[in-house]
C-alpha cells in the first residue's frame, strides 16, 4: 500500500491548472472514470482555482506514473508520498498553502472533496482515516494557534476591500461577473455584509443557482451591462479567455464604478484605467494586501505548522501500526484452529455432552486465546508505530511461524 498526491498549483502552473481544473460539479463523474485505473485502491479529488490535487491509495507507486498518463503527461505534476501526502494535506486544509495565509475557505473545500469521494465509494479504510485527521487539526490548529484570529479568505478580503472603498455595504448594489469559487465565496461574504447582488454568468443556471442561494438576481450574460448601471461596484471573476467588456462599453458608462478584476486573465481590457469614472483594482493590487496580512499572521503560522507536525506524526503512526494487521490476523486465524483442534480432542475424550456444556466448552476456550492474545496485540500495534515495525513483525513471525499476505487497503 502506497499513500501519494498528484498535483498542480496556480502559483506553479497556471497554465495547466487551468487545462484540468473541473467545476465540483464534475468532480463526481471524474472519480467515476478514475475507478478502473490500474492499481488505483482509493481517491479523493480536490479541485478548486488554485490547486488540482489526487489523493490516492496504489498498490505500488509505478502506479502513480500510470495516474500521470491518465490525467495528461504534459502537465507538470508534482508527486508526494507517504508522509510528504499527509503532511502536505494537513497543511492545506489549515490554510498554511494558500495566497491568504490561514483563509478558512479551503477547509470548507477540502470537506466537500472528501464528502464527494465518499459518495462515490472512493474512500477506504486509509483516506476516511487521512482527510478525518487533516480536518480536524486544521480546526485545532486555528483554534489554538493566533491563525484563527480575524480569518481571511479570498471571499472577506473582497468584501473588506469594497467597504473600505465604497463605506459600510449595507443596502448597496454589488455586481458579479462569473459563479466560480472565487465569485461565490465573495458572493457570500458580501451578502453577510447587507450588500444585494446582480450576477451574470455565461452559463444562467449556474448564475440562478448562486442567486437563489444569496438572495440576489440573476441576469442572462447578454445583460451584463445593465449591472454595471445599476452597481455601485463590480467583482469580475470569470474564466474567460480574453476581456468580457470593450472599452467602448466601459466608456459609454456615466456614473463611478468600482471594479475588482480578478480573474486570470483580466476580464477588462488594457486601457480601461485611463477612464476617469473607473476606480480599477487588478489581481497584482491585491498582493501588497496578501502581504501585509502574511507578515501578521507567519508568528501564528510557526505555532500552528508545529502544531500541524505533531498530528503528522501521530497520523504516520497509526499508518505503520496498520503493517502489523496481517501477522495479527494470521497469529489469531492459527490460535483459532489450534483451539478448535483441542476442543474437537476433548470431546472426543469427554464423551456425549448436552448442547449447553459443549457451548460453554467452546466460550471458555475462546476466553481463554482472546486473554492470552489482547496484551500482544495492543503492544504489537504501539511498537509497530514507533518506525522500527520491520523487526518486530519479523520477530513475531519467525516466534509463531506465521505468514501474512501484505494489505493493500
Amino acid at each position: 500500500m502506497h499513500l501519494i498526491m498528484l498535483g498542480l498549483q496556480q502559483r506553479e502552473a497556471p497554465d495547466a491548472l487551468a487545462a484540468v481544473t473541473l467545476p465540483e460539479e464534475k468532480v463526481p463523474l471524474a472519480l467515476r472514470n478514475l475507478k478502473d485505473a490500474p492499481g488505483l485502491k482509493e481517491a479523493v479529488l480536490l479541485s478548486t482555482c488554485h490547486r488540482f490535487e489526487l489523493y490516492g491509495v496504489v498498490d505500488r507507486l509505478e502506479d502513480a506514473m500510470a495516474l500521470k498518463e491518465r490525467l495528461g503527461m504534459e502537465h507538470p505534476w508534482g508527486l508526494y508520498e507517504g508522509e510528504g501526502v499527509v503532511r502536505h494535506l494537513f497543511r492545506v486544509a489549515a490554510g498554511l498553502e494558500s495566497e491568504v495565509l490561514g483563509e478558512t475557505e479551503i477547509l470548507g473545500q477540502v470537506r466537500r472533496a472528501y464528502l464527494m469521494a465518499q459518495d462515490e465509494g472512493a474512500v477506504g479504510k486509509v483516506l476516511h482515516a487521512l482527510f478525518h485527521q487533516a480536518l480536524r487539526a486544521a480546526k485545532e490548529a486555528h483554534s489554538r494557534t493566533g491563525l484563527g484570529k480575524g480569518t481571511w479568505s479570498w471571499g472577506s478580503l473582497v468584501a473588506e476591500e469594497m467597504g473600505r472603498r465604497l463605506g459600510p455595504l449595507q443596502g448597496k448594489t454589488i455586481a458579479i461577473w462569473g459563479s466560480g469559487q472565487l465569485a461565490s465565496q465573495s458572493a457570500r461574504h458580501l451578502v453577510a455584509q447587507g450588500a444585494f447582488l446582480l450576477i451574470a454568468n455565461r452559463t444562467f443556471e449556474k448564475a440562478r443557482s448562486l442567486a437563489e442561494e444569496v438572495g440576489g438576481l440573476a441576469l442572462p450574460w447578454e445583460e451584463r451591462l445593465r449591472t454595471l448601471e445599476e452597481g455601485a461596484a463590480l467583482l469580475a471573476a470569470t474564466s474567460a479567455p480574453q476581456p468580457v467588456v470593450t472599452l467602448e462599453e466601459l466608456r459609454s458608462l456615466k456614473k463611478p464604478l468600482l471594479v475588482l478584476d480578478l480573474a486570470l486573465p483580466p476580464d477588462l481590457p488594457l486601457g480601461a484605467e485611463a477612464l476617469s469614472h473607473l476606480e480599477i483594482l487588478r489581481l497584482g493590487q491585491l498582493e501588497s494586501i496578501l502581504k501585509e496580512g502574511r507578515r501578521q499572521r507567519e508568528g501564528a503560522a510557526r505555532e500552528a505548522e508545529a502544531y500541524l507536525e505533531e498530528r503528522v506524526q501521530e497520523f504516520q503512526a497509526w499508518v505503520r501500526s496498520l503493517a502489523a494487521v496481517p501477522l495479527i490476523r494470521s497469529l489469531r486465524e492459527k490460535a483459532e484452529a489450534i483451539r478448535q483442534k483441542e476442543v474437537a480432542w476433548a470431546l472426543g475424550k469427554l464423551g456425549p455432552l448436552s448442547p449447553r456444556q459443549e457451548a460453554i466448552l467452546h466460550q471458555m476456550t475462546r476466553r481463554i486465546v482472546n486473554k492470552l492474545l489482547n496484551d500482544p496485540t495492543v503492544r504489537l500495534k504501539e511498537m509497530a508505530g514507533d518506525g522500527h515495525e520491520e523487526r518486530y513483525l519479523e520477530m513475531l513471525e519467525v516466534l509463531f511461524d506465521l505468514s501474512a499476505e501484505e494489505e493493500t487497503r
